[in-house]
């Protein structure tokens, strides 16, 4: 698969950063997080904490993963 923003380094920066927020908002930033989330449910799960505005996204990431190793 090919990388979000050039290089799986920058992909995986900018997921750790947006894990470093309470809570985001805006369109653009949704889409952008929502994608990184699909395309690395893992490392999501490494760098988020367990707050409300992320718990969601984290089942969503377990699920995920789940499915991917039933396949």
């Amino acid at each position: 698969m090919k990388p979000i923003d050039g290089t799986i380094e920058n992909d995986l920066r900018k997921l750790q950063d947006f894990c470093e927020y309470e809570k985001l908002c805006g369109t653009l930033t949704m889409l952008w997080f929502n994608a990184l989330i699909a395309r690395y449910p893992s490392e999501y799960l490494l760098y988020s904490k367990d707050t409300p505005f992320h718990r969601p996204y984290r089942e969503k990431a377990r699920a995920r993963i789940a499915k991917q190793v039933e396949v």
